[in-house]
């Protein structure tokens, strides 16, 4: 499958959306105990719109047939000496999964951290109903570091060294 990947400005801001109301919706079918209501709807749209506009953060969306498939939202800290990022959000239409789709996206934003200096990218996914994703990132090179049990929550890393 030919992929495209492009980094996200405010015009893709629709787009962004529409992925990320996929992407609460199934965070929910995950884990129910998850808020998906529309407060929770409304202060992701406002954050994803801040977030388009700082240097800091970075949204890459991959399209196919110019058509868009998913996207990759990252975030680091571009103060000085700063060196670690965090996946926050990655999402993959449903029926574009197992297609290497998130591998791309993934590999694209470490080409990226790598070229501004970044040494360190960090996740954190639900662990019950998620094998899949684990796996997904594991196969990439991320490596457990805890795990929160009350919170069903796990934390993953990968050095970009």
């Amino acid at each position: 499958m030919n992929i495209k990947i492009k980094e996200a400005s405010l015009n893709d801001f629709r787009v962004l959306i529409l992925f990320r109301l996929l992407l609460l919706k199934h965070d929910f079918e995950l884990d129910e105990t998850m808020p998906y209501n529309i407060e929770k709807i409304q202060k992701s749209v406002r954050y994803m719109n801040n977030y388009l506009k700082k240097e800091d953060n970075k949204y890459f969306i991959a399209y196919h047939n110019n058509l868009p498939m998913g996207y990759l939202h990252v975030t680091y800290d571009n103060k000085k000496n700063k060196t670690s990022s965090y996946i926050s959000e990655l999402y993959v239409l449903d029926l574009y999964r197992s297609k290497g789709i998130g591998k791309g996206l993934v590999s694209f934003q470490l080409k990226y951290l790598k070229k501004i200096k970044i040494t360190e990218n960090t996740l954190t996914t639900t662990k019950y109903k998620n094998q899949r994703t684990i796996n997904f990132y594991k196969k990439l090179g991320y490596k457990l570091n805890k795990e929160n049990k009350g919170k069903n929550i796990i934390y993953l890393s990968k050095k970009l060294i």
